[in-house]
């Protein structure tokens, strides 16, 4: 506000750009974390709607069979099924 007054506005704001810090999110630790868990989410989600589909698509099919085919565990078909 005084550097307002004072016209001093320009000159202050040439200083914080100057003392401006510079880092690149990109290569912190805590946001490839979040990355990899952001990443290992989406396929856990593509790989639950896969089953879903083809639980509805084929119910003749045993869980085996769609776990073979969704490329998950039989634990995870199973208990999919059980969701529905």
């Amino acid at each position: 506000m005084l550097s307002n007054l004072r016209k001093l506005q320009p000159h202050v704001i040439k200083s914080l750009e100057d003392m401006s810090l510079n880092y690149d999110i990109q290569t912190d630790l805590r946001y490839l974390q979040g990355v990899e868990t952001g990443i290992e989410q989406g396929a856990s989600k593509a790989i639950h709607d896969v089953v879903i589909s083809l639980l509805s698509k084929f119910p003749n099919w045993s869980d085996a069979e769609i776990a073979e085919v969704a490329n998950t565990t039989l634990g995870n078909v199973m208990r999919i099924r059980a969701e529905m």
